[in-house]
């Protein structure tokens, strides 16, 4: 089973039209998160779906991919919980920097970020 599935009934036509070598290695690979995530995004794209839209707008998207009103409730419901994670990475914006006490120990050959290589 894919990490995600194409329009039933169209999917040949589907995954040729929407799927995307995400992690740029060469394969489309529906199993691989990248490339997976990254084909769902075009074909959600491909449907209409655009930066700062209404969620009425937003499930009208979803429900072409999945017609069921909860399954579309349920992606915008896990979407608002993964903006509220703090420090997730998000395109384009650097990973908000750790106060020293919560950042990881240097690993083995790196210096640690306080120290002033010039001492």
């Amino acid at each position: 089973m894919r990490l995600h599935h194409f329009t039933p009934g169209k999917k040949a036509v589907s995954v040729v039209w929407n799927a995307v070598d995400g992690n740029q290695d060469g394969i489309i690979d529906l199993f691989n998160a990248d490339d997976a995530v990254h084909s769902l995004s075009n074909y959600l794209k491909g449907h209409g779906w655009k930066k700062d839209m209404s969620v009425a707008e937003q499930i009208k998207v979803l429900r072409r991919y999945n017609n069921l009103a909860i399954y579309a409730n349920t992606i915008l419901a896990l979407s608002k919980k993964v903006e509220q994670i703090p420090g997730r990475p998000a395109v384009n914006r650097p990973l908000p920097k750790l106060p020293p006490e919560l950042s990881p120990p240097p690993l083995p050959g790196e210096l640690p970020e306080n120290l002033d290589q010039n001492a």
